[in-house]
């Protein structure tokens, strides 16, 4: 299939990597009557060749492909580029789904898909996405912000008292807030700021920081993605 179409400026762009041209289709045909713009690729290499041309605004990625696969083809797109990316798999296996996410992946959903359903995440993701220029020296995510010269955490102005730990689990969640991070990444990089920490205790750290984060009637700040780690609401 030619990879060489025209993107519509004014739409948003998916670019749909997968090998069995029936699903494909499906997916194309279904966006582009939701007003999306489409361009396929039947493998990884393909589909890395097509990112230079179409610069799309969100991925969505086979699993299993000949040539390359998706675990491959994650590798070589961060290595240049931010894309967002939602894997779509036929396999049940978490720990594929963990080394998807591991490697970059934004989100994911099983095949046989459902349509509605994956046009929501896509739109999550791009909610996620539409968060303001911020100060170079404060991160924030909604009505949360941190100084990141002082380590103060502010919520609606107030000022709130974490632990140490705490305090680094927040920022590790601000500085990926548009990706699932799983637990092992985030015990291992606690761990590499010397704050001791194993899987265990990481839900106790994570359950007590969700409860200090609350405000305004927004809850659960901090969402468990099931069987693989947790990641910052959309607001």
């Amino acid at each position: 299939m030619s990879i060489n179409i025209k993107w519509a400026s004014t739409l948003k762009k998916i670019l749909v990597i997968e090998d069995k041209l029936t699903m494909r289709e499906l997916i194309n045909d279904y966006f582009r009557e939701q007003g999306f713009s489409v361009q396929t690729a039947g493998d990884g290499i393909l589909g890395l060749a097509s990112i230079k041309q179409s610069q799309p605004d969100i991925i969505l990625l086979d699993l299993m492909m000949p040539r390359m696969d998706g675990f491959e083809f994650l590798k070589r797109l961060r290595v240049q580029h931010q894309t967002p990316v939602i894997v779509i798999t036929a396999k049940e296996d978490e720990s594929d789904t963990i080394k998807a996410f591991e490697l970059g992946a934004d989100d994911y959903v099983n095949k046989p898909i459902r349509l509605k359903e994956l046009h929501a995440r896509i739109q999550a993701v791009f909610r996620r996405q539409q968060t303001p220029v911020q100060n170079v020296n404060e991160l924030s995510h909604g009505e949360i912000k941190m100084d990141l010269d002082l380590l103060q955490i502010h919520i609606s102005n107030k000022l709130i008292a974490l632990t140490p730990t705490e305090v680094q689990l927040l920022k590790i969640f601000l500085e990926h807030k548009t990706r699932v991070l799983t637990k092992a990444f985030l015990v291992d990089v606690l761990n590499e700021m010397g704050l001791n920490t194993a899987e265990s205790s990481l839900k106790v750290h994570v359950n007590n920081l969700r409860k200090k984060l609350n405000y305004d009637g927004v809850t659960e700040v901090i969402e468990t993605v099931f069987g693989t780690g947790y990641r910052l609401k959309a607001l």
